[in-house]
């Protein structure tokens, strides 16, 4: 059920109305669009509010104190009011995109409707003006939203060739929200995301599959993608899951801290009790290993083989028998611990101890 257009604006941030009424004083629109006014109106939270304005970007740095040119080139002004940062963007109308991501050229207008004609699914082109809070729909996305449907604007060809990353925000949206995908839509997803890796870049591809892995229901969108289905999956280890399926994704992952963690999780094979362990979790810390003697980044290297000894046997999690443990490793000497793999020691003539 869908929130009436009157229900909204008790639900809009006191800071954003004071922007809107700021902007409404100098006889100018602000309207909140994209996810923004979409999840408020199915009565979710939402992360982050976007807002559109006719104003230019120089009217928008002249009126408030504090602002940041986070994408001027593009019309976008970041404003920073009570503290708190918020995007605003002219209203633009968009060119050719010859790099897949960002248009060629963008012109500004004052017209909403136009630019709502750019942007990429019916349930994203709704605008709701926080000065006088009426709802712009000149896609039909309230109807949408309300049947759950995720319909491109305009051509899905065109719209999935702007920018291909919009193939895979679609079946993100899809499982985010549990709705389904226009047949022409589909159709035009289906043939894109078939060359999935070269839609975007590694970052961005990765940063939508996260959020796919984090719905109740990924399937719904991995489902695309041929990827195998891990809704069983605990939402904490459903990358390492799908990597043991699809080890090619690993070259997603960029961060070492995200690489290390699905890395332990594919050598448990996904035991739970196993892979939630954290380095955290030792009943040593990096102070009682200094005490020890090691230095630098052998502090870590210990931390990791001794998580890997309580891995496989929690009861050894004690203080005095993991720095009895450590003195052993610092030392060479073969471990006697049933259970436990004899070869975990630090690297030979790598260790710093003073």
């Amino acid at each position: 059920m869908l929130l009436r257009t009157k229900q909204v604006a008790k639900y809009i941030p006191e800071d954003i109305k004071e922007i809107a009424a700021i902007l409404g004083d100098n006889e100018n629109d602000c309207y909140i669009v994209g996810g923004g006014i979409r999840d408020l109106l199915i009565a979710k939270h939402p992360k982050e509010f976007d807002l559109a304005t006719d104003a230019s970007p120089e009217t928008v740095q002249n009126l408030f104190e504090k602002t940041i040119p986070t994408g001027i080139k593009y019309g976008t002004v970041t404003i920073i009011y009570n503290e708190a940062q918020y995007q605003i963007t002219t209203f633009r109308t968009e060119g050719k995109y010859s790099d897949g991501r960002h248009p060629d050229q963008v012109e500004f207008t004052k017209d909403i409707k136009r630019d709502l004609a750019r942007r990429d699914f019916t349930i994203n082109a709704i605008a709701y003006n926080a000065v006088n809070f009426e709802m712009v729909d000149e896609f039909n996305g309230l109807e949408d939203l309300k049947n759950g449907i995720i319909r491109a604007v305009g051509d899905p060809r065109k719209r999935l060739e702007e920018d291909g990353l919009r193939a895979f925000r679609g079946i993100r949206f899809a499982a985010q929200l549990n709705f389904k995908i226009e047949e022409q839509t589909e159709a035009a997803i289906v043939e894109f995301i078939k060359d999935w890796p070269n839609l975007a870049s590694k970052e961005r591809i990765h940063d939508e599959l996260i959020k796919i892995l984090n719905t109740e229901q990924p399937s719904l969108g991995l489902n695309y993608l041929n990827f195998p289905n891990i809704d069983q999956y605990d939402k904490q280890v459903r990358l390492a899951a799908l990597i043991k399926d699809k080890p090619e994704l690993i070259d997603l992952i960029q961060e070492k801290k995200e690489k290390r963690w699905v890395e332990r999780l594919l050598k448990y094979d996904l035991n739970l009790k196993k892979a939630l362990l954290q380095v955290t979790d030792l009943k040593v810390d990096g102070i009682d290993l200094m005490e020890l003697g090691l230095r630098g980044e052998n502090i870590g290297q210990m931390q990791e083989k001794l998580l890997d000894i309580i891995v496989e046997r929690k009861s050894l999690n004690k203080k005095d028998k993991l720095i009895e443990i450590a003195k052993n490793i610092m030392a060479g000497k073969e471990l006697e611990l049933p259970g436990v793999d004899k070869e975990i020691m630090l690297p030979k003539g790598e260790v710093e101890i003073v």
